[in-house]
């Protein structure tokens, strides 16, 4: 018998590549190139992302190297997609 649980599974269309990422999970972004401290500057770009206000690529402050958003490093995963499957609380028994 496994102890491996999931506690909900749901799944969701989009109609756009849409902004997918962890929430509250997200505490710090780093720049791809330079690894500079761009935090504020991309939840920033990703709330605009989210109202369809901005586009995907941005320059970053650090260095002003222009990127896809989902090109900087996230602390939890983010990503653009039109379906997203998501797993509440998964726990894999070691």
């Amino acid at each position: 018998m496994s102890d491996d649980y999931v506690w909900e599974v749901s799944s969701k269309f989009y109609d756009q590549v849409t902004l997918i990422d962890a929430g509250g999970l997200t505490i710090q972004i780093t720049c791809p190139l330079c690894g500079g401290d761009v935090t504020e500057w991309g939840f920033g770009l990703l709330a605009k992302y989210r109202e369809n206000i901005g586009t995907r690529d941005a320059a970053a402050p650090c260095c002003g190297v222009t990127a896809p958003l989902d090109t900087p490093r996230y602390d939890a995963p983010v990503g653009f997609a039109r379906f997203q499957l998501y797993a509440m609380t998964p726990y894999r028994a070691g």
